[in-house]
């Protein structure tokens, strides 16, 4: 067995009795017929979730810290399967090993920590997944999947929040790129308006100065005509 506890493998169909578990028993009552009895729990395995004694998809076992447990549970999809169970950090605690063969059973045996905070197969984490509830030696209760579920929604909080940071921050920049490209183009339309008006200075520079050269001619025509008239 890869992680702690024990597993037995057996190709024999699950009987669950009605002396181990109630027939037709809700969620709630799988767990409570459990513990009457003292320390088994009976499940199938498939790749939608594992199945209680009354239907249930993948219900909450609850268990007491420092005792024995044994969870026998059949494959009835013929698809890969193993039974872990992880500590709320997804440390795995105690894991079997795998079967694929549908009607194949196996045992696992493992005595129960605070730290326990869901079963699984992980092969199918997403969809074949429970919660743990372990009773602590004081007789509290430590919901581990509970926690994880308080965690995951902190965590999409988190990250949420985080997402709205990061699109206000891409705002900002965004209007600062625009004040900074306006501004630049304001620079540019100021001087182009300068470069235009010195081109209009030289221009009325020139046209000032042109006539006064030819006025400047004309009296030494004058002055040529005078001779000639002598």
């Amino acid at each position: 067995m890869p992680n702690g506890g024990t597993t037995r493998f057996s190709r024999r169909k699950v009987l669950i009795t009605a002396g181990a578990i109630g027939v037709g028993a809700a969620a709630g009552g799988f767990a409570s017929a459990q513990q009457e009895q003292g320390q088994e729990f009976q499940l199938e395995g498939e790749t939608s979730g594992w199945v209680g004694s009354g239907g249930e998809t993948n219900p909450t076992l609850s268990l007491q810290a420092g005792t024995d447990y044994t969870v026998t549970w059949e494959n009835t999809d013929g698809a890969i399967h193993d039974f872990a169970i992880r500590d709320s950090n997804g440390e795995t605690l105690v894991q079997s090993d795998p079967i694929n063969e549908e009607g194949a059973t196996q045992t696992v045996e493992f005595t129960a920590s605070e730290d326990m905070a869901t079963y699984l197969c992980t092969y199918h984490p997403q969809t074949m997944v429970g919660d743990l509830e372990v009773a602590a030696g004081d007789g509290t209760s430590d919901s581990g999947g509970e926690d994880d579920q308080e965690q995951e929604q902190e965590d999409d909080q988190e990250q949420e929040q985080e997402q709205e940071d990061d699109q206000e921050q891409e705002q900002e920049d965004d209007q600062e790129q625009e004040q900074e490209d306006d501004q630049e183009q304001e620079q540019e339309d100021d001087q182009e308006q300068e470069q235009e008006q010195e081109e209009d200075v030289d221009e009325s520079t020139d046209d000032s100065e042109g006539p006064t050269m030819a006025d400047d001619a004309c009296p030494d025509d004058s002055k040529g005509d005078e001779g000639k008239g002598k």
